[in-house]
């Protein structure tokens, strides 16, 4: 993730998500240095300063992805609650390693899916409904 945010940081504009409360806020970064430890110390934005409804593509980790796009999160519910207010034009990517690919993921109502889910051996886009054909091995 760093060296893609080193190759577009001059041509894109980078968001970072930033804890408030049980929510996600985002704020711009343009060097990775001005990020400070937030909640749970993990890196953030010193500001939010940047609208939800502007951003095209969404990166989501997790502790594991099923092949549906499903996801066992870190227990706090902020990706499901901003996933759930996600737009048609708006992409959220799934990342992990191989290793974090499991079988199935059973679900809540609550839980929201990812469109793609990237490892570095593997893309999955959740959006096609044969299996066959939505797995594509790098």
């Amino acid at each position: 993730m760093i060296s893609i945010f080193e190759k577009y940081k001059t041509s894109k504009i980078f968001v970072f998500p930033k804890v408030n409360g049980k929510f996600l806020d985002f704020g711009t970064v343009r060097d990775l240095n001005d990020m400070i430890p937030g909640k749970f110390g993990i890196m953030e934005p010193r500001l939010a300063d940047f609208n939800f409804d502007e951003i095209e593509l969404i990166f989501v980790p997790a502790i594991a992805f099923d092949i549906n796009g499903h996801r066992i999160g870190y227990g706090g519910g902020y990706y499901d609650r901003l996933l759930s207010k996600k737009r048609i034009n708006q992409y959220a990517i799934g990342v992990c390693f191989e290793f974090q690919l499991i079988e199935k993921i059973e679900t809540s109502k609550w839980d929201m899916s990812v469109d793609l889910v990237v490892t570095e051996k593997t893309t999955i886009n959740t959006r096609v409904k044969s299996n066959i054909q939505k797995i594509i091995h790098l």
